[in-house]
């Protein structure tokens, strides 16, 4: 007795997906091709009307080069987002800090990251489709399968140019990258895995690539409600559209916090075939333009169905928009696909959803006979799938396609080897108002220098005490801050392998001595450079004359003659160069800063160099500026120079608060403008902060400022827009009036807008308790309390600083890490 053999239906066999043809290419079942890309799209907070309009119209111009047998499908992802990158801490109070920013930023439900997929789906004419037919028809034909490869290799040669010239177009618009072929991670692959399952994860390529439907398929049950993949599945479909759409208005499906999956897909139709689609259409509401009777009276005073003369008006355009190319039309599907693990959380879900429709006047159906159907018609390269197909042009399709992005910042730092090692973690994480993480990065490829501007009080101080906490992450860093206002004082008395010193103390602790290390013929030629900077200063305070060429040439051999025949810092001081030096001009300039002679003296004129440098070394300046432009130049030149002969490669950051200061002398100015073109190659960014926009309108070094300085970030400006302080935001930096907005209205001490040639994004820092105990300190009460704990306390000061400010358990996680870091059992 034969017994038929079952032949079990799963849902491989619903699927599509059949074998890579070629990198980045899939053969779907249907003789269909599939390529796909990951794209980035603008920030659409900080568009104007006329860029959004404009992104809308390009990308239709994109769109309208597609013919029959082109899909154009637009995926979003919105899934729960818990990584927090990694680092290497050492510091108690780095680490405490992280662990903190950590907790916040992987709890369950609190940021959502989208990925945005575009896809292009290819289905040949019926001639060049394989299958049983078309094998049937060869046989007969006496055709062998060179005439089937001549027909895929012309598909394929066919796909790529149209490919291309998409490419191309799309390109122009936002960062769009071809999903390829890795050794260890299909990207192509990758994608539909995170579209269909939800995992985010490399996926390597079968051997041979075949029956990718069965290793994409997983476990579904189709009834009332959808399970996939042990997940409750509900589908809700774009049912009805509100009377006009405007580019972005479906933005806002980013910003909801839940995970989905949003497919909008557009099947393009021949152009005779829509023709004939706009005039039966345009007949139909023809017809109800009169009512049936007073048309066939011929009774010309009836009144007229105004709705209906409209939508006659209307395809009237339309028509003669598909003569002149400037639309095509096709069939236009949207989906959203909600998971949930109960029917609760999947109802909360759709809820949420539905209203953000609704409020944007659309009509959504959550699909219960045709839920199965529509989750197929939304995955890519599923055109059939789904009877919900409205016909819409493709200037109606671009303004609701997903065009704009919440960028969300690199997921590595972009410096590249050898500076950072491959793949090192972002500087920090944030946070965006769409519940979006934000990777912080200083970085644009190797170039780390950075503008921060902002009025006080809107949270510069922290930002940056927070960007030098975070800057730890990288193995081997070193941070040298110049600070004012003690805003740095909490943060580094709190390390260990870190100093803290207040330059106006210099005067009583004997001062620097500049001419110690003379030994090297670099450091005599920086030393020469650094007296007649000294000189040049003097000349401008007392109008003197410029001193001559033969007095340069008795100054340079001054050093020369004090590095033989001395040996240590004790007899190389500005006091031992004024006796060896054999011009009066120079002896007399000189006696400001001779300890007997003037009161520069006091500062560099000391006989040794107690400075100790460390991964973290914070130069206080407030009470050092205080005493002019003359002891100002002389101390900081110094300090400059001890910190490029530091600058050996490993990663490094020179923040100067204040930089106004810096700005407003010549001197300072012109070594800003040096570093930020040469500190590059010493892989260090520098980072200046400012108060305000206009303190560098018309400084001379500001091209070099905005060219060199290519992340800037802005912080809260209530006075943005008034006329002065709008037109630098435009004329300097190039903001157009929705930034200005942006900035005007961010929150202070919380929110920063950050502008870099990659992207664009208001966001939030996101400081907990802890960190701002060591960040966001500097009231004149503080710091006298932390000064007191220190010197009760000594090294363990911070566990009571803690306990001063409520925070128990943050004060027992620092000397945990203090004992685990110093193999010590201390008991606070």
């Amino acid at each position: 007795m034969r017994h038929k053999k079952e032949v079990e239906n799963g849902f491989d066999r619903c699927l599509q997906y059949c074998s890579m043809i070629e990198p980045g290419i899939m053969l779907l079942k249907s003789g269909a091709y599939l390529i796909g890309f990951l794209y980035q799209g603008p920030d659409l907070e900080s568009a104007t009307a006329q860029e959004a309009e404009w992104l809308s119209a390009s990308f239709n111009n994109a769109v309208k080069r597609l013919d029959e047998g082109w899909m154009i499908q637009q995926i979003v992802c919105r899934a729960p987002s818990s990584e927090y990158p990694v680092g290497f801490f050492d510091e108690p109070t780095n680490r405490l800090i992280d662990m903190e920013r950590y907790m916040q930023f992987t709890q369950e439900g609190a940021h959502y990251e989208t990925f945005a997929y575009l896809f292009l789906t290819y289905l040949p004419p019926k001639h060049s489709q394989g299958g049983i037919l078309t094998a049937l028809g060869d046989f007969i034909m006496g055709k062998n399968n060179e005439d089937e490869k001549s027909y895929m290799e012309r598909d394929i040669k066919h796909i790529k140019e149209v490919v291309s010239n998409f490419q191309t177009s799309f390109s122009q618009l936002m960062r769009f990258r071809r999903l390829t072929f890795g050794l260890a991670n299909d990207e192509l692959l990758h994608a539909l895995n995170m579209i269909l399952n939800h995992e985010n994860h490399p996926c390597k390529l079968p051997d041979p690539p075949d029956d990718l439907d069965s290793w994409l398929a997983r476990d579904v049950e189709n009834g009332e409600m959808l399970v996939y993949n042990n997940k409750l599945l509900a589908v809700l479909s774009v049912d009805g559209f509100p009377p006009a759409s405007r580019p972005g208005i479906l933005s806002n499906i980013e910003k909801l916090p839940i995970d989905l999956i949003w497919s909008s897909r557009f099947i393009v139709t021949d152009q005779h075939y829509a023709r004939g689609k706009i005039q039966a259409d345009r007949k139909k509401w023809r017809q109800k333009v009169y009512p049936f009777m007073a048309a066939i009276l011929n009774n010309h005073n009836a009144p007229a169905d105004q709705h209906a003369l409209q939508m006659v008006q209307e395809l009237d355009v339309a028509a003669a928009l598909v003569e002149e190319g400037s639309i095509i039309y096709g069939h236009y599907t949207s989906t959203v696909i909600l998971r949930g693990n109960d029917i609760d959380e999947l109802r909360r879900k759709i809820r949420d959803t539905t209203k953000m429709f609704e409020r944007l006047g659309f009509v959504v159906r959550l699909e219960k006979r045709n839920a199965f159907e529509a989750l197929l018609g939304s995955f890519p390269g599923h055109g059939r799938e789904n009877v919900r197909k409205p016909f819409l042009h493709s200037m109606n399709y671009a303004d609701l396609a997903p065009l704009t992005n919440s960028w969300a910042g690199s997921e590595y730092c972009p410096c590249p080897p050898p500076n950072y090692p491959p793949k090192s973690p972002p500087l920090l994480q944030a946070a965006s108002i769409s519940t979006t993480p934000f990777r912080l990065n200083l970085h644009v490829d190797d170039v780390g220098h950075t503008l921060i501007m902002g009025p006080t009080g809107s949270g510069k101080s922290t930002l940056l005490a927070l960007i030098a906490s975070q800057f730890e992450r990288y193995d081997g860093s070193q941070v040298f801050v110049f600070d004012k206002g003690f805003s740095m004082f909490a943060l580094t008395s709190s390390c260990h392998d870190s100093v803290h010193y207040d330059l106006g103390s210099l005067k009583e602790n004997g001062g620097l001595c500049p001419l110690a290390d003379i030994d090297d013929p670099e450091d005599r030629a920086w030393a020469c450079d650094y007296l007649d900077s000294l000189l040049h200063i003097q000349l401008e305070n007392n109008k003197a004359d410029i001193i001559s060429s033969v007095d340069r040439q008795l100054m340079r051999e001054a050093v020369n003659t004090l590095a033989k025949s001395t040996k240590n810092s004790k007899e190389r001081t500005i006091t031992a160069f004024q006796s060896t030096v054999q011009s009066m001009p120079v002896r007399n300039l000189l006696n400001y800063y001779q300890v007997d002679g003037g009161p520069g003296g006091d500062f560099v004129d000391g006989e040794s160099n107690d400075i100790e440098y460390k991964s973290l070394v914070t130069f206080e300046t407030q009470d050092l500026l205080n005493y002019g432009n003359a002891i100002t130049v002389s101390v900081l030149l110094y300090l400059f120079r001890q910190i490029e002969k530091r600058l050996t490669g490993r990663p490094s950051l020179l923040i100067i608060d204040e930089a106004w200061l810096a700005l407003s002398t010549p001197v300072f100015a012109a070594k800003i403008k040096e570093w930020l073109k040469v500190l590059r190659k010493a892989n260090c960014a520098v980072i200046l902060a400012t108060q305000e926009v206009g303190d560098i309108e018309g400084n001379p070094i500001i091209s070099t400022l905005v060219e060199q300085c290519h992340t800037k970030i802005f912080l809260p400006n209530p006075e943005a827009t008034t006329e002065r302080s709008a037109k630098l935001y435009r004329n300097v930096f190039g903001l157009n009036n929705t930034q200005i907005e942006l900035i005007r209205y961010a929150a202070r001490k919380s929110q920063y807008y950050l502008v870099s040639p990659v992207g664009r994004r208001l966001f939030d820092l996101g400081i907990g308790s802890t960190a701002l105990s060591f960040v966001g300190v500097g009231a004149k009460e503080d710091i006298a309390k932390i000064s007191e704990l220190k010197r009760e306390h000594e090294d363990i000061w911070p566990y009571y600083w803690l306990r001063e400010r409520g925070l128990p358990r943050a004060a027992e996680g620092w000397i945990s890490g203090y004992n685990a870091k110093f193999d010590k059992e201390v008991s606070a």
